[in-house]
Formats: C-alpha cells, structure tokens, sequence
C-alpha cells in the first residue's frame, strides 16, 4: 500500500492482524488508533485548519459548529487503497467513503436529533488539534439505550471507527469557555458497504 500520509506502522503485517482481532472482538466494534497520521501530514492539515475560512452554522436543538470544505491532503481518505486497508482491518466490503470536516471552538456542540439517520453504519473520524484540554469538552459521544455510552478520547492525530448499530446515536459534546480561542477540527467519515 501507498498510504504515505498515514503512519507505517499500521501497514505491517503483525499490526493489521492485531487491529482486525480487536475490532472483530470488541462489543460493540470499535478501535482508537493513535498518532495515525504522519508528523508532515499532520502538520500540513493542521495548517490549513488554522487557516480555513468555514462557514459556522448553528440550529439551536441540533448543532452550533463550523462547516469547512475538504482539505487537500484527505484526498486519501477517499481513495481505494484507503477502502482497501480499511476493509482489512474490518473485515467489511467497502465500496466508498464520504467526508465531511468540521470545526468546534466555544459554545459549539452536536446533538442528538430525530432527524438522525437511524442505520447501521461503519464511521470514522481523525482530530485534529494543536492545543486541547480534556476539559474543554468536544468529546465524540455514542450511546444506546441501556448501555454504557461511549466516549472517545480527545487526541490529536488519532483515528476512531465505529460500527454503528441502528440503535446508537452520537453527540458532541458542548465545548465550553477552557478552549478559549482554540479550535477541535474532525474529519468525520461513512463507509458504505457493498
């Protein structure tokens, strides 16, 4: 594979097999990969979200955040070996990915809403952020009726995938004053299955 924004290390071949047990094992499936991204590629996106102009969209009971178009460098993201290695570790046909980059910074969050899609669905999503306090909220939430929710961590440069049952929403947490003038960026993903 030619994936040379990604880290090398997820290419091995002990690596994947360690990745696609774990995702197969874990209820519900799921993984957290950190440091994902190469520190130039990294970096590269970093900037352009410091310097993106996006447009900040806010419906009081569904969201308040910052719409901005693709970044260049995730042009990856949506090619086929990307779906290839993804499909590796997931042990899923996929077919296409679809993005959507957003940015968070105070007084921004996600809810959950009826209007949700409600389906199985495989998604993912990579942070971005220079400076980020657990307390500054932001936090990917999943939860299921009568199940513990899901709180992804807040690291930069990291991957997270879910599959997704029909019967789990996802919320963003408020981002509250501690962020101060910083910024959460994430590119979130679908997957869609042949």
């Amino acid at each position: 594979m030619n994936l040379t924004q990604m880290n090398p290390l997820y290419f091995q071949e002990e690596t994947l097999q360690q990745l696609k047990e774990s995702f197969a094992q874990s209820n519900p499936q799921i993984l957290h990969l950190p440091h994902f991204l190469t520190m130039s590629c990294c970096e590269s996106l970093l900037k352009e979200a410091q310097k993106s102009q996006g447009i900040h969209k806010r419906i009081a009971d569904r969201y308040a955040r910052t719409e901005i178009s693709s970044f260049k460098e995730t042009s990856f993201i949506q090619s086929l070996e990307f779906l290839h290695w993804l499909s590796l570790i997931t042990s899923k046909k996929l077919k296409k990915v679809t993005l959507k980059t957003h940015q968070f910074a105070h007084k921004d969050y996600v809810l959950i809403h009826d209007s949700e899609t409600i389906r199985k669905q495989l998604e993912f999503f990579i942070l971005l952020m220079p400076h980020w306090d657990n307390h500054c909220g932001g936090h990917t939430v999943y939860v299921a009726q009568e199940q513990e929710p899901l709180v992804f961590p807040l690291e930069g440069n990291s991957f997270s995938i879910i599959n997704k049952e029909k019967d789990r929403h996802k919320f963003i947490q408020y981002v509250n004053h501690y962020a101060g003038k910083e910024k959460l960026t994430i590119i979130e993903g679908v997957a869609e299955q042949d």
